[in-house]
């Protein structure tokens, strides 16, 4: 067995030790928590192309400190400091897997570029490169989990295959699983994301988690625990332990011959979806005496892309309601409002690249 060491740029990061009750939006108990546990010593990176040693690299999003490395920010959180706690995390825990190597793009809060990142990970022979991240949005309108993948080829049959594994593990803690997404360039004709077109480019398997979103509930609820961290990372290596086949004698667990579905291997391009649901359908309302409130049952569906959320309208579209989780199993849906009989109600229903639908108006009976 292989006890798992990290390198950055020539030098061996052993072992760190992090408190689960370190605040993650504290950029000082970030670095504390990183540099206070950190020894080097030299090492050739040889030793990660031996034989029969799955070589991981994990990815720490951001990092720095003007505006462009910081990556999401929403009080109390901060995206570059968490995704440097989620990684140390992972590190400890697949440094006692068995013949692991373990490496990260950085271990300090120092900007690193995207080229560097996958040059990297290219250099010490990675098997797979995860990269960690946050979410949030301009209108704070969103919550759930999504992997970023490659369009491309077997790039993407690996990246979906995986994202499936991991979007389970995130669903398991509570998460809303949104999916897996790719993103072309302006061209069309390479991956949007640097770390994925240049892994790609590679030969590296390769994804972007965004574990959830900063700025929305019920993520922010989620992320409130002292250990949500250490259950993020925790549900991240278990996915990459599955995915790579990897066991721990120290855990004891054994993903060896764990099985998992693999997605298709793309006959083209996997481009994103430019268009809306094709369905959004009230086939009734009704009123329920019983809570004081209304059922809208609906169909919706989207032959490109998962629909993901649902909001209502009761003033004919001029203000919307928060968004909704949907079934995800069938197109058959159903939401309880706060309507009373003879208002109307209008549905809409946004799939998975924010593209949206609205249904024709319908009167609560």
């Amino acid at each position: 067995m292989m006890t798992a060491a990290v390198l950055l740029m020539g030098t061996v990061f052993l072992p760190m030790q992090v408190q689960a009750e370190e605040d993650p939006a504290s950029e000082a108990g970030t670095a504390a928590a990183i540099a206070g546990h950190v020894q080097t010593r030299a090492q050739t990176r040889a030793q990660a192309a031996h034989p029969g040693i799955t070589v991981i690299v994990l990815d720490p999003g951001h990092g720095g400190t003007i505006e462009e490395d910081l990556g999401a920010q929403y009080a109390p959180y901060s995206e570059k400091n968490m995704t440097l706690l989620v990684a140390a995390y992972m590190y400890q825990e697949l440094a006692q897997y068995d013949n692991v190597a373990v490496y990260m793009t950085r271990t300090t809060d120092t900007p690193v570029s995207l080229r560097q990142r996958v040059d990297f990970a290219a250099a010490v022979n990675a098997d797979f490169l995860f990269s960690i991240h946050f979410n949030a949005r301009e209108y704070h309108d969103q919550f759930g989990s999504e992997v970023e993948i490659s369009a491309f080829g077997d790039a993407y049959q690996s990246g979906a295959t995986f994202a499936q594994l991991e979007l389970a593990q995130l669903q398991g803690l509570g998460l809303y699983p949104r999916g897996a997404r790719v993103k072309l360039s302006h061209s069309g004709k390479s991956d949007y994301y640097g770390i994925i077109r240049r892994a790609a480019a590679a030969g590296i398997p390769a994804v972007i988690a965004e574990h959830c979103y900063l700025d929305h509930e019920p993520d922010r609820t989620f992320l409130s625990a002292p250990d949500a961290l250490a259950k993020l990372a925790h549900a991240d290596v278990t996915a990459l332990a599955q995915y790579l086949h990897l066991k721990s004698t120290a855990l004891g667990v054994d993903y060896t011959n764990f099985t998992y579905p693999e997605a298709p291997m793309p006959k083209d391009v996997m481009a994103e979806d430019v268009t809306p649901p094709e369905l959004d359908a009230i086939q009734n309302a009704v009123y329920q005496e019983t809570t004081g409130q209304a059922v809208v049952n609906f169909l919706a569906e989207d032959s490109d892309s998962p629909i993901v959320y649902c909001n209502y309208s009761l003033d004919g579209g001029a203000t919307w309601s928060e968004i909704y989780p949907v079934n995800r199993a069938g197109k058959e849906q159903a939401i309880t409002i706060p309507a009373k009989r003879g208002d109307t109600v209008m549905i809409r229903v946004h799939n998975l690249y924010n593209y949206y639908t609205t249904s024709a108006p319908f009167v609560v009976q």
